[in-house]
């Protein structure tokens, strides 16, 4: 059997307690058997733990327990109580119903709300009462040691105050019976590690990483640099056996974990395993964000919000046309403080979409430590020269260069110079007409000015605005 770890009783024992519990007449006892750990060592599920049972000495089956409630204590920095130990345990306890037969689970709670700090509430209850089989625990709960101890040391729980079970014994020949109610005395013999743990076996683990702390790029594991250390959680597994080992069977130590680049992490392993294991995982900067894409005079303008952390940017770029239509890295330079850049080799009615992403400080393969930001698309629309706007009664006519390649225009008015009061806009969906006049209008000064624009595969794409220019209407 594999040598275990205990817990050292450190005051927790209550045992000085027990003869002013029984001086007050206790019916009952509530035991904890003791002695050597090994000969309570149980392995579940190809674990090592160890089995404490709980007994409720001098009640007989002809009696019913219907209430029963205490804490039972221990040292969480050496011990954890395995929280799905109601799953695990195994009690004899049985529940009778209304006409005194036994049904199959009896009612018990176990809140381990507190477990971490040392303390298990636990509650038997029934709507008519748990018969407890003379000579069987009430409950077995399991427990795993959290540290290696020598030889000789002791493990023990200790009992919390104000024990109380109510009982009934009932008739035998209607099920009819009385109940009392009588506090519980205790009676916890402590367990003794017979030897030393020793060495734990050796074992080929596989370190990977919890789904919720990281994503994947195809195989590769990574975070997004959060100006912070990284230590996403462990799931390391037993190479030979596939099984998972639990946390407090190793410690990891993670390093290059605070800043982007390839972080790494190494497992030791202790407990009921000797070993190494290691795994990596990639940071990279965020996203570039808020990117924009605008067509100007000489090209098409891309802007966005600078990334904390970066050295510089990389510029993605596909074409839409019978010679390119793959991704090429277009541009790339070492500056921060830019955050916008405008593309000049473009050419009229070609679409064009666009990812930009940070890279950060000198790592090596820097440039694929990024995320590249939402994809950018627009169509490359030259700028309209508004030539002669001429206005007269209630009406004015505007005339400009027009182009061929573009689905049509887009003739804009307004009564101010920044288009902002009385905005129209005139839809002309021509492209080879080059003027329109605009009719139906009140006496005044109006601004004009005159853009095209390109349906591309359902989505309409805009060039930027023309010069303006003024007129008045009479």
């Amino acid at each position: 059997m594999r040598r275990i770890a205990a817990i050292v009783l450190a005051g927790m024992l209550l045992l000085a307690l027990l003869p002013a519990a029984r001086a007050a007449g206790a019916d009952y006892t509530l035991a904890i058997q003791g002695g050597q750990t090994d000969a309570c060592m149980e392995t579940v599920n190809g674990e090592p733990l160890l089995r404490v049972d709980l007994f409720l000495n001098g009640i007989s089956d002809d009696k019913l327990l219907t209430a029963l409630s205490f804490d039972l204590s221990f040292d969480p920095a050496l011990i954890g109580y395995i929280t799905d130990s109601q799953a695990r345990g195994q009690h004899y306890l049985y529940a009778v119903n209304a006409s005194g037969a036994v049904v199959d689970y009896p009612e018990f709670i176990l809140n381990d709300s507190e477990a971490d700090h040392g303390r298990l509430r636990i509650v038997f209850a029934s709507a008519y009462g748990c018969r407890v089989e003379t000579g069987k625990p009430i409950l077995s709960l399991y427990f795993w040691m959290m540290s290696e101890l020598d030889s000789g040391t002791q493990i023990a729980f200790s009992i919390g105050s104000e024990i109380e079970a109510e009982s009934v014994k009932r008739s035998a020949q209607n099920g009819s019976g009385s109940y009392v109610r009588r506090t519980v005395g205790t009676d916890l013999k402590p367990y003794t590690v017979s030897s030393p743990t020793g060495e734990g076996t050796p074992v080929n683990g596989i370190v990977a990483f919890h789904p919720d702390d990281v994503q994947y790029r195809g195989s590769t594991p990574y975070v997004v640099f959060g100006y912070r250390a990284h230590t996403p959680r462990l799931v390391v597994t037993n190479a030979d056996t596939g099984d998972v080992i639990e946390p407090r069977c190793y410690t990891a130590v993670y390093s290059h974990n605070d800043a982007p680049g390839t972080a790494t992490v190494t497992v030791e392993f202790r407990y009921r395993y000797s070993g190494t294991a290691s795994g990596w995982f990639k940071i990279y900067l965020p996203e570039t964000a808020h990117t924009a894409v605008e067509n100007v005079d000489d090209g098409i303008r891309l802007t966005w919000d600078p990334v904390v952390g970066a050295a510089g940017y990389v510029i993605y770029r596909r074409a839409w046309n019978l010679i390119d239509d793959g991704w090429t890295t277009f541009e790339r330079w070492n500056n921060t403080t830019e955050t916008t850049w405008t593309d000049t080799k473009v050419y009229a009615g070609t679409r064009y979409q666009y990812g930009i992403k940070a890279y950060p400080v000198d790592p090596m393969d820097n440039y694929n430590l990024g995320m590249v930001g939402p994809l950018k698309t627009t169509v490359r629309i030259t700028t309209r020269v508004l030539n002669a706007v001429s206005g007269s009664t209630g009406k004015f006519t505007a005339k400009w260069t027009g182009s061929k390649v573009f689905t049509g225009y887009e003739v804009q008015y307004a009564t101010d110079a920044a288009f902002t009061k009385n905005v129209g806009t005139v839809k002309i969906a021509d492209a080879k007409t080059y003027q329109t006049t605009v009719r139906n209008l009140k006496k005044g000064t109006y601004y004009v000015r005159v853009r095209s624009y390109h349906v591309f595969e359902g989505t309409t794409y805009y060039g930027k605005w023309s010069n303006t220019k003024s007129c008045k209407v009479k």
